[in-house]
């Protein structure tokens, strides 16, 4: 949600415009939110803002991990964390402080808002895990013995609420990790002798995707994270994780199902064939049968793999249909913006309150 503040000089509407324009052309699934976001509040507006378009930024600047910043039309727009916000001297109040706290406490991203060098709002980014990626997650540890680890750059309140949501140990959850950490963590887990199988979808994902020995992204993350991944979910439903690491276990037991099963064959048919038992039996394996007993091992070590075209997928996999009509259900992105107003000390209403409300005072 966008918290404005109660004494700002401009209007939310004009705020909501401001932040929409300076995000226009991010690709980030969060900045893209907040667009339209922007152009749904301006349009359901009875402001002169209500039928404005949202303007292409200029001066745009962005620091990975941190904001952006740039102008619209004659004002400087500042969008980012607290650190974002220190390094371009803007001063966080103690309400604004005490209404980021409140947002992260919900689970979500607290920004800051900064128009003219003067902190404004704070806005509030819900990314909601999606329906299945808890059961996703417990049969990735339970089921295939892999340790699941959460490093975001998010804030420590918001990663401790979402790893709680989805049942990660808060001994393996990062937060507040730029790329370059997450890329050194990566590399850190493998020196210790671990394989690595990184999942993200965003630019700041991309240098542990490519240190990983396994990159995963989804369809509907940024161009670098799609081309630096070796692999794309094109469904973005995050079962095909445990499809991939199943099927690949299934194949590497079928391979060596295989050579044990050629190595035996081979063993007891070859001293047949070049009559180490004659002998005993006084009886050679005519050249015509032992051809044939040599085809038959090609034959069917090729049967044996066609089995895998039984292969059945994990029960979260069978079960995607009945998640994917909860996840509409639910909203596809589940990203909720709301506008509210918070005074001095941290307290919000909703933006439809009397403007001549004792508490907005």
């Amino acid at each position: 949600d966008l918290r404005v503040r109660s004494d700002s000089k401009l209007a939310a509407e004009d705020i909501a415009y401001l932040v929409g324009s300076a995000e226009l052309n991010s690709e980030h699934v969060l900045g893209q939110a907040i667009v339209d976001f922007a152009r749904s509040y301006l349009a359901d507006s009875k402001s002169a803002r209500s039928h404005a378009v949202l303007t292409q930024p200029a001066d745009f600047k962005a620091a990975t991990g941190r904001g952006l910043s740039c102008r619209v039309d004659d004002h400087t727009v500042l969008v980012g964390n607290r650190l974002w916000m220190a390094q371009n001297a803007v001063r966080l109040s103690e309400g604004m402080e005490e209404a980021m706290a409140q947002v992260e406490m919900q689970g979500k991203t607290a920004l800051s808002v900064a128009i003219d060098g003067e902190a404004t709002g704070v806005l509030g980014l819900a990314d909601l895990p999606k329906p299945e990626a808890k059961r996703v997650l417990q049969l990735l540890s339970e089921q295939l013995g892999v340790e699941v680890w959460m490093c975001t750059g998010d804030n420590r309140r918001t990663a401790a609420v979402v790893a709680q949501q989805l049942g990660i140990p808060v001994d393996r959850t990062l937060s507040e990790v730029l790329p370059a950490g997450k890329h050194r963590l990566v590399k850190e887990l493998q020196q210790e002798g671990h394989v690595v199988a990184m999942i993200g979808d965003g630019i700041n994902d991309s240098p542990a995707l490519a240190q990983a020995d396994l990159g995963f992204s989804v369809a509907d993350g940024t161009d670098v994270a799609m081309d630096t991944a070796d692999i794309v979910l094109m469904n973005n439903f995050l079962g095909g994780i445990i499809t991939a690491l199943d099927l690949s276990r299934t194949t590497f037991a079928r391979i060596r199902w295989n050579y044990v099963w050629a190595l035996g064959y081979n063993v007891l048919g070859i001293p047949v064939a070049a009559g180490v038992f004659f002998p005993l039996l006084r009886t050679r394996l005519p050249p015509e049968l032992a051809a044939f007993a040599m085809a038959m091992s090609s034959v069917s070590v090729i049967l044996s793999s066609l089995l895998l075209r039984r292969y059945e997928q994990p029960e979260v996999v069978r079960h995607r249909k009945r998640n994917t009509k909860r996840a509409k259900d639910q909203g596809d992105d589940a990203r909720q913006l709301q506008l509210g107003v918070f005074d001095h000390h941290g307290e919000s209403r909703d933006d439809d309150d009397d403007d001549d409300d004792d508490d907005d005072d």
